[in-house]
């Protein structure tokens, strides 16, 4: 018991010291050190600490040192830094804030090469290879052949090596570099003289030599080689002159283009060379041509002459202002004409002969471009034919061989058509796409009209003359005829169905339509529980153009109707101990009386005048778990109703009939489970009567006990808690306690039943003498250590 009282005084005393020291450390820390250094200085902090428990001081810093406390600093690292060193004990710690400032260490300007080699007339630039890692501003001296800006072009003269001297300076330091230049020599192209021509532009006529020549040099003194194109082509290779002939088609502008080459270099050189036309005499290639009596005489003349100038023609009669002619049939024989053709300028005759042959001519034939009949009709007609030269013709039709009922009847100047279609002559072909169509009321679009070509011929002495004509006959449709109908008598909710037959002489298919309230295609009508009463019904049957119509009687006779339950809901939800009332009812179609009953009433509930009432009992579940989603939901009622799964289902069986049906329906009840608090029946000690507080002794035990007890009959758990530094006690409904310091003590049990708690608490005073004690603690010492200079910094003493 004594060591238990030293405990709780010393550490009273080691928790006011700790709050002390950490005063201290927030006021010390507050104002932070700063420490100067140069870029590339090595940077060292060492602390120092001594922790009054005698516990291992860890330090911990922040960037930008290590976790050794030290930085390597280079050139781009001048700024400000602020850095927390952190002493810890591995419970508690401390902070101190530095300031470290880094400033900016100068660096040398830097020439990065030191020799070049150039081409002669190659512009080289010295500043390109100078730089200042500071991006100092710098200033410069260059020797000759360098200029002011140390640029320099060497020209052809000047290949070979020299050394050039240079001064960069950025105001603190002054650097000095000897450059070596190497120079390469260059080649020099070759350089005209003088040319055939000194101007860009060259002017010439078609059909002449275009002459041309150049002098030129070469400072090199390499031999030169030559090449004269003209638009791309080369026309003189090797030589310094030469000669192109320009012929009649190089009207226009082309270009000559010389090139010198020395092998190493090229000179190039172009000239404009602007040809002028050259007009020519119009040429005629007139050859003999022969026709026959009645054809057409068209001559095919060029419009352009081989300059592209437009021709105009003259003719002599009978040939017309566009040199066509056409010859009768009594024109046979040979003719010559002259032809003129004019380019505006000069003119050319020439004599165009023409032989035109002797022509039979063919018989005339009068024949319609269409015959038209329809079935069972009559198509008589007459077809006329003679000949201009009195020959005799012979007639004849193509395309009749496949008819029947067709007579024809031919003498020397007319033919007679005589024809009669039966009602066969156009046919369904049958079959399933022809069935598609009919069905469709399409296929009297292919079927309208049947058409047969036919080639009427008239022959004279040699020619003949045919004509195409179209006989056309057209179908004549027959109406459907439908079979026989009977009424009907059926009762309400039965199927009302008719099935029409029709027969179609044309093999068409037939479509059925009925009226009143039959379906309009399949005569079909599902009746209801309304449609008592007698229908006439009317059916047509249509093959898509004549139709067949009869009427016949359809009588619905009366049928009885099942009642109907009306329940708000179909699940009710409740919790135990709660209320659960609905109203049920009943409805019937043909307002019959009717009963309604309850088959299963739970015990506890009513069903009067068709309202159910029933509150469950806290019986009803028994089924608790340990979920703790359950433990949760179930704080509150609404929550328990819509989310606990300890639960019951009652199916109620609710009835209700008239005279012919017996309708049953289930209505789901779901009983949800419901806990009960424990209840406290009797506890000790009992506060006294004037003080709600309880005198305990220091160092002498005191009984506490609580009895209660659980109406769901749930293992009840009993927690005792008698305040700081003191866990909780489980398991039991008394225990016995011993306080050791002095002062206001709380004890306090909870009882748990696994879902919900209840608690009952005593105040009591512990009666204890005063003690003194003194806690001593160390000094803390912190240092830090740069490269160019030592600081220590004591921080505090507290005794």
């Amino acid at each position: 018991m004594a060591k238990q009282q030293n405990f709780s005084r010393t550490f009273l005393i080691l928790l006011t010291i700790g709050v002390i020291f950490i005063a201290l450390i927030s006021f010390v820390m507050a104002t932070p050190k700063t420490f100067t250094v140069q870029e590339t200085d090595l940077v060292k902090m060492n602390p120092s600490a001594t922790d009054p428990d005698g516990d291992d001081v860890v330090y911990y810093f922040s960037a930008p040192l290590d976790k050794n406390g030290e930085w390597q600093t280079g050139y781009d690292d001048a700024g400000e830094y602020d850095i927390e060193i952190i002493a810890s004990d591995g419970v508690d710690r401390s902070v101190e804030k530095v300031k470290l400032i880094v400033e900016n260490r100068n660096l040398p300007p830097i020439v990065t090469e030191k020799k070049f080699t150039l081409k002669e007339m190659q512009t080289f630039s010295m500043k390109e290879f100078i730089e200042d890692p500071d991006q100092d501003a710098l200033e410069y001296t260059f020797s000759t052949p360098l200029d002011s800006n140390g640029i320099w072009q060497p020209g052809y003269d000047d290949s070979g090596s020299l050394v050039v001297e240079i001064v960069v300076s950025d105001g603190e330091f002054d650097v000095e570099e000897r450059i070596e230049i190497e120079v390469l020599n260059t080649n020099q192209p070759p350089k005209i003289l003088e040319s055939f021509s000194e101007e860009t532009v060259y002017n010439i006529e078609e059909d002449e030599d275009l002459d041309f020549h150049v002098d030129s040099e070469d400072a090199d003194q390499d031999p030169l080689t030559y090449k004269w194109i003209f638009d791309n082509s080369l026309i003189i290779g090797e030589t310094s002159s030469g000669s192109y002939y320009l012929d009649f088609e190089t009207k226009g502008q082309h270009t000559l283009t010389l090139i010198i080459s020395d092998g190493l270099s090229k000179t190039t050189k172009e000239w404009t060379i602007d040809v002028e036309n050259t007009n020519r005499r119009p040429e005629l290639a007139l050859i003999p041509l022969t026709i026959n009596e009645g054809e057409k005489l068209v001559l095919d003349l060029p419009d352009l002459d081989l300059d592209g100038d437009v021709l105009s023609y003259s003719f002599e009669a009978p040939l017309d202002e566009n040199g066509e002619w056409t010859p009768d049939f009594y024109s046979a024989g040979t003719y010559k004409y002259d032809v003129s053709a004019s380019d505006g300028q000069l003119t050319n005759t020439e004599t165009l002969k023409v032989t035109v042959l002797d022509v039979d001519q063919a018989p005339f034939l009068e024949v319609p471009d269409k015959l038209e009949v329809s079935e069972e009709g009559k198509l008589e007609y007459l077809i006329e034919s003679y000949d201009p030269d009195g020959d005799e013709i012979k007639m004849g039709i193509a395309g009749l061989d496949e008819l029947e009922n067709v007579e024809i009847d031919f003498n020397n100047k007319e033919g007679i058509l005589e024809f009669a279609p039966s009602y066969d002559f156009i046919k369904r072909k049958g079959g399933l796409i022809s069935n598609i169509l009919n069905s469709l009321r399409l296929e009297h679009y292919f079927l309208g009209k049947r058409t047969l070509p036919l080639n009427v011929t008239s022959c004279g002495k040699e020619k003949c003359s045919s004509k195409l004509t179209k006989l056309v006959v057209y179908n004549v449709n027959r109406a459907p005829e439908l079979d026989n109908l009977v009424d009907q008598t059926i009762t309400e909710t039965e199927l009302a169905q008719f099935v029409a037959t029709a027969t179609d002489d044309d093999g068409d298919i037939i479509h059925y339509t009925y009226d009143g309230p039959l379906h309009k295609k399949n005569g079909d009508w599902q009746t209801d529980f309304e449609s008592e009463g007698e229908y006439p019904i009317t059916v047509i049957a249509s093959d898509g153009d004549l139709v067949d119509t009869k009427t016949v009687t359809l009588k619905v006779e009366k049928a009885n109707r099942a009642p109907k339950m009306v329940i708000e809901s179909e699940e009710y939800v409740v919790n135990e101990g709660e209320q659960v009332s609905f109203w049920v009812t009943g409805e019937d179609p043909d307002q019959d009386e009717l009963k309604i009953r309850l088959d299963n009433l739970p015990l506890g509930a009513s069903f009067t005048d068709g309202q159910f009432v029933w509150t469950p009992d806290y019986d009803q579940v028994r089924n608790r778990s340990e979920s703790l989603w359950n433990n949760l939901v179930s704080s509150f009622s609404f929550s328990n109703r819509k989310y606990n799964s300890e639960q019951k289902v009652i199916w109620l069986s609710f009835v209700v009939t008239d005279e012919s049906f017996e309708i049953v329906h289930p209505v789901k009840l779901v009983v949800k489970n419901v806990n009960r608090k424990p209840d406290i029946l009797d506890y000790t000690p009992i506060h006294t009567v004037d003080s709600t507080k309880i005198i305990a002794p220091l160092n002498e035990a005191v009984s506490f006990q609580a009895i209660a007890q659980d109406l769901d009959s749930d293992n009840l758990e009993y927690t005792w808690d008698f305040g700081l530094l003191n866990e909780g006690v489980k398991g039991t409904d008394t225990i016995t306690r011993t306080f050791l310091v002095p002062g206001k003590k709380t004890v306090k049990v909870t009882i748990d039943d696994g879902r919900d708690t209840i608690t009952k608490s005593w105040e009591v005073e512990v009666v204890a003498e005063e003690v003194e004690e003194k806690f001593e603690w160390t000094d803390y010492e912190l240092e830090l250590d740069a490269p160019t200079e030592e600081f220590i910094v004591t921080t505090y003493v507290v005794e």
